[in-house]
């Protein structure tokens, strides 16, 4: 028998454990068309006395809907549609952190039990970035289950993450800069990107998300960056002990430049955990640097090498006056060459040879 129109509906979807997807009756909910998500069901039967319960009592059933439900019907909204694939890998690594809430009724939790996911996190030495990003999906959530009654009040609102930690910024050392080179000569690819993040001064996102419409063949060079202002857009050349390096990605003609074996890009996270961070434990550098310790490295030898601040201050972009990085001249381009060309490896030796 047909359903009548405004009681919900249950559809069938193949390959899942609960592939039974019941969903109330669409309503208007100022202006705009809601479809309550009710939850998923290994048996027919269970979604159809689940969908007959939501038609005799919503607020009861809504009431009942567990953190992985919430979270699911969160998943299938505009709100999370609209997002960036980082931004929902984002969401998902910290949904896998909160694994003992999935079944507790979202309406039943608190805020002591969302500050034990903290503070599990923390005891287990996770890093505070972690923990941010696990307390703006309790948030996001906990707001997503207000809104659809599933929840009454914003106990995620009383979240209390810890201080963060100051963390001391160094660049790589002479004996951790010559292992990178080595390696890289050696042709270890984790170790030329980072080679190519020395001489470049790129953050690891910006990096990342260059693309060979970006770069310039005749002058070798990248225009990309993001975060301030004064990153958005700016000419980078490429520094000629890299050239190679760039020349070989960009012929993988991937959607990125510097991107996975298939060709699709990758997140900084998968960055540091599958590239970086096992090439410091295999060569023996110190495991908690990361991939920004490069751009500071970079920095540091522009400085001491002697390039000029003002086009320093360009490339890694910094503010540096009143400057448009829509614009670069031929003698601009110049003087960026000239001070980038100050990573040099020659000149680390000589300055090493001077300090001892």
């Amino acid at each position: 028998m047909k359903r009548a129109n405004g009681t919900g509906t249950i559809v069938k979807k193949a390959g899942r454990a609960k592939p039974w997807i019941v969903y109330g009756g669409a309503y208007r909910d100022g202006g705009k068309r809601v479809v309550p998500f009710l939850g998923s069901y290994a048996k027919k039967s269970e979604a159809q006395s689940c969908l007959d319960a939501y038609n005799q009592n919503p607020q009861l059933i809504r009431a009942r809907m567990t953190f992985e439900q919430v979270y699911t019907e969160f998943k299938q909204g505009k709100r999370y549609r609209e997002l960036s694939k980082s931004q929902r890998d984002c969401y998902a690594a910290a949904y896998k952190h909160c694994a003992q809430l999935y079944r507790i009724p979202f309406s039943e939790l608190r805020t002591a039990q969302f500050q034990n996911i903290i503070d599990t996190l923390e005891a287990k030495g996770l890093s505070i970035s972690t923990l941010q990003k696990v307390k703006v999906l309790l948030t996001v959530l906990t707001a997503h289950a207000l809104q659809t009654d599933a929840a009454s009040k914003n106990y995620a609102g009383f979240i209390v993450l810890p201080a963060a930690q100051p963390t001391e910024k160094r660049a790589l050392n002479e004996l951790e800069l010559a292992k990178i080179d080595a390696a890289a000569a050696s042709g270890n690819t984790a170790a030329q990107w980072v080679e190519y993040l020395l001489h470049s001064g790129w953050r690891i996102g910006e990096m990342l998300e260059l693309t060979r419409f970006q770069y310039d063949p005749i002058e070798h060079t990248f225009r990309g960056g993001k975060k301030t202002k004064n990153a958005i857009n700016r000419l980078v050349p490429v520094h000629p002990d890299v050239q190679a390096i760039v020349d070989a990605q960009l012929a993988q003609n991937g959607d990125t430049v510097f991107c996975l074996p298939s060709g699709k890009p990758m997140s900084p996270d998968y960055f540091r955990k599958r590239l970086f961070d096992p090439l410091l434990k295999e060569l023996g550098i110190d495991e908690s640097l990361t991939p920004h310790a490069c751009r500071h490295t970079f920095a540091t030898r522009l400085k001491i090498n002697g390039a000029d601040e003002f086009w320093r201050k360009r490339l890694l972009g910094h503010a540096a006056g009143d400057v448009t990085n829509d614009i670069y001249t031929h003698d601009d381009l110049e003087c960026l060459r000239a001070a980038i060309l100050c990573y040099d490896r020659q000149k680390r030796k000589e300055n090493k040879r001077e300090a001892g």
